[in-house]
């Protein structure tokens, strides 16, 4: 079939494939993603040629009748409160419409893995990247993982189990079994309501192991504090008890001096009475032994010092936890949006949602894509 043959022919496969219900396909020039509303399928430009214009354009088709046959728009828009929670439904319903539509149209896996192969060759899916952060590692691990394991698609052989290990390298094994438990059962649904439950419960999943990692970071950071302040504190004390022992000897040293200069001054006065001296068992009546005794108070008055001039201190690092909300971050891949709008892979990978700022779907026209 030449290429004019095949894209005339595609609204009679659509007509057969979605079921008679009367879908029109347009191709919107701004798009890079197929999408739909229900009604309408939007295509992005195709600019192929033989096969790979065949593999797109009915992988495409395909994948979003599957969408129309099974998925529940209305309960998608009132569940679609923030962009994760709609990236992972739109992640996880995926695979449930895909397992649907093979089980009908057996020929159907033909086009879906060449599909799927297409985006793994440019980079759309199956990147396995150690760097990514959490969120994007989970929706490529769900993606690939269960496109592997659930759908048996040869394009991400391999793949899936790459980034599930990855994915349980980033988190508890709790929370890895937790949410595999949960993705599983999504795929394996038998509406969207219970996919948006799934998904629903991996949030909350995700919103605890934040929060108890940032109680123990906390709890961390306010120990080594405690302990820091209580070395300093013993490092003062020492330092107290140092000086208040050099200011004993201080006084020590004065006595020993104010009697040898009593002498020295007795022993003066024996030899020349016309001194003035007057001798005492106490010395002197001009008193030697004040600055001494100035100075060990001066030594002891300053409990700062640790003997070495430095003063004593205590530190404490930046332990600080970013508790930002997982389900506040901006979508990357447009998913789940209206195709005109969205800047994302077509059923590709789901980026991380944090890259879509300022884009705006109106939640009556949501599209699955």
């Amino acid at each position: 079939m030449n290429d004019k043959h095949l894209v005339n022919s595609l609204p009679y496969i659509l007509g057969v494939v979605a079921a008679g219900t009367g879908v029109q396909i347009r191709t919107d020039p701004h798009a890079s993603t197929a999408s739909t509303n229900g009604k309408v399928i939007f295509f992005p430009p195709l600019p192929y040629k033989g096969d790979e214009l065949a593999v797109y354009s009915l992988g495409y088709l395909v994948h979003e009748a599957g969408h129309i046959r099974s998925s529940d728009f209305e309960a998608f828009v009132e569940a679609s409160k923030t962009p994760l929670h709609k990236m992972l439904i739109n992640v996880l319903e995926d695979v449930r419409i895909e397992r649907l539509i093979n089980c009908v149209f057996p020929g159907a896996r033909t086009w879906l893995d060449g599909l799927t192969q297409k985006f793994v060759e440019t980079k759309r899916q199956g990147v396995v990247d150690p760097d990514a952060d959490l969120v994007l590692c989970l929706i490529r691990y769900l993606q690939d993982w269960l496109f592997e394991s659930v759908l048996g698609y040869s394009s991400v052989k391999g793949i899936g189990t790459q980034q599930r290990d990855l994915w349980r390298s980033k988190v508890s094994p709790e929370l890895a079994d937790q949410i595999e438990k949960l993705a599983l059962a999504a795929a394996w649904a038998t509406s969207t309501s219970l996919v948006i439950a799934a998904a629903g419960e991996i949030i909350s999943l995700l919103k605890q192991e934040q929060e108890s990692s940032a109680q123990q970071a906390q709890q961390s950071q306010e120990s080594s504090q405690g302990e820091t302040s209580e070395q300093g504190d013993a490092d003062d004390q020492d330092s107290q008890q140092s000086d208040d022992g050099d200011g004993s000897g201080s006084d020590d040293s004065t006595d020993q001096q104010q009697a040898g200069d009593g002498g020295q001054k007795g022993g003066d006065a024996d030899a020349d009475p016309d001194a003035g001296g007057q001798p005492g068992p106490s010395g002197s009546a001009d008193d030697p032994g004040d600055a001494s005794s100035d100075t060990a108070t001066d030594a002891a008055s300053d409990p700062t010092q640790d003997g070495s001039g430095q003063s004593a201190s205590t530190s404490r690092g930046d332990n600080s936890v970013d508790d930002q909300k997982l389900a506040s971050k901006k979508s990357a891949s447009g998913a789940d949006t209206d195709s005109s709008q969205s800047e994302g892979p077509p059923k590709g990978e789901k980026q991380s949602p944090e890259s879509q700022d300022g884009v705006q779907t109106d939640p009556q026209v949501l599209i699955f894509e």
